[in-house]
């Protein structure tokens, strides 16, 4: 497991960003424009703003993470889906006693 920090820290971030899928293309669109607005004078603020962005898409991707809720997303997802419906109602069947 020689970049499983690598892959945790990734899996955070990837989280993040795809939980503010929506603010991501309203934050991009601000900071062009704003960009467009000055003619360039206001760049650092844009690239500092994106790096706080990113900061926090990885805050949020840790916070999901950490109180359980991608398990809960994951369990109502298995709730509607028929396969998994169909495996716990025919456990015996299958011979999975200790399936939930």
């Amino acid at each position: 497991m020689k970049y499983y920090k690598f892959a945790l820290y990734k899996k955070y971030f990837d989280l993040g960003l795809s939980l503010m899928n929506l603010p991501k293309y309203i934050l991009a669109a601000a900071g062009g424009g704003s960009l467009l607005l000055t003619g360039g004078a206001s760049t650092n603020i844009v690239v500092l703003s994106g790096i706080g962005f990113g900061i926090f898409c990885f805050f949020i991707g840790w916070l999901w993470l950490k109180l359980g809720i991608l398990e809960a997303e994951y369990e109502v997802r298995n709730r509607f889906d028929p396969f998994i419906k169909e495996m716990r109602n025919n456990k015996k069947l299958f011979g999975l006693e200790t399936f939930k």
